[in-house]
């Protein structure tokens, strides 16, 4: 039997409504939305949230709470700032968690099902931090049971880019000591720039090679106890786009289609051609019925002549 975990990491682009409608099965004004992807919708109802405060106030609502952390922050020096989100930067990373469709199944069957959520939510918690991981919402009304969980990328400390800017410019002086030249000027900032306690969103520093193939081994050590494992490393097999699974069930689903339209013309072809031989045989029955009742209208004037006849010869 195939048991593979599923652990897929996707960066959330646009705003964070956007996914919730998918995620919790609501539009922004309350109303019910049902994706064209369900399987099953009468197991919409068994879909649960596993983050209480993201089942209080919503998804949207307990992102936005977490990059309240990263907008008001307080310095070393207990100064308050403000540090800016760009409007293009990703806020929220979506962590599929699931198994092959078979190993799910088994879980189901087992009785184990919550066990194995609940696992799945402390991982991602230890892995990414508890406050980071906003909302965790169970899908059973699509084709295999997975969790949606909802990462803020908030990371402590300075960037890589400032990180390395700090490491050139020592070089920098360095090499203008041992020349007795001037070291160049650092430029001037107006931005207020992260140090080692600052907050940051940053998703490129979780949704590195590196470390997606770590949570990768890793959540697979988690699961052990549900009969799960690892992928084998280096497979040639990836995961396919939500857009380009669609894309290919749609050429799948018009090619079936075409094949049932084909098959229905035939059908149609030959109830034709029954139609018409119906046709035919009612014709035939039609001449035939004339020609009897040509020959009863002709005994019937033989019969009137007869008893004519017999009238005068009485």
């Amino acid at each position: 039997m195939s048991n593979y975990v599923v652990c897929h990491y996707d960066k959330c682009y646009g705003p964070p409504v956007s996914y919730t409608t998918h995620i919790e099965r609501k539009k922004a004004d309350g109303s019910e939305h049902i994706p064209y992807n369900i399987k099953r919708s009468d197991l919409t109802k068994h879909n649960r949230e596993f983050i209480p405060e993201a089942g209080k106030i919503g998804r949207t609502a307990a992102i936005e709470k977490r990059l309240m952390a990263v907008k008001h922050q307080t310095d070393k020096d207990g100064n308050e700032y403000e540090r800016k989100i760009r409007k293009d930067q990703v806020c929220c990373i979506e962590i599929r968690l699931s198994a092959s469709p078979e190993a799910m199944a088994e879980i189901i069957a087992q009785g184990r099902l919550m066990d194995w959520c609940r696992e799945s939510v402390k991982w991602a918690q230890r892995e990414h931090g508890k406050e980071n991981i906003v909302s965790a919402v169970l899908h059973m009304d699509e084709e295999t049971p997975h969790l949606h969980v909802s990462l803020v990328p908030v990371v402590r400390g300075e960037s890589k880019k400032q990180a390395t800017t700090k490491k050139r410019l020592a070089k920098d002086k360095e090499k203008a000591a041992t020349e007795g030249t001037e070291a160049p000027k650092k430029k001037r900032r107006y931005k207020k720039k992260a140090d080692a306690s600052t907050l940051r969103l940053c998703a490129d520093d979780i949704m590195t090679k590196s470390g997606l193939k770590r949570r990768q081994t890793e959540y697979a050590e988690a699961m052990e106890q549900f009969g799960l494992r690892r992928g084998e490393e280096g497979s040639p097999a990836r995961h396919k786009e939500l857009a380009q699974y669609y894309k290919e069930h749609c050429e799948e689903m018009h090619a079936r289609l075409d094949e049932v339209l084909a098959e229905l013309a035939k059908v149609e072809q030959l109830l034709d051609g029954k139609d018409a031989e119906i046709e035919s045989r009612d014709k035939v029955i039609r001449q035939k019925e004339d020609v009897i009742s040509v020959k009863e209208s002709e005994i019937a004037e033989k019969n009137r002549e007869i008893a004519r006849q017999q009238r005068e010869l009485d």
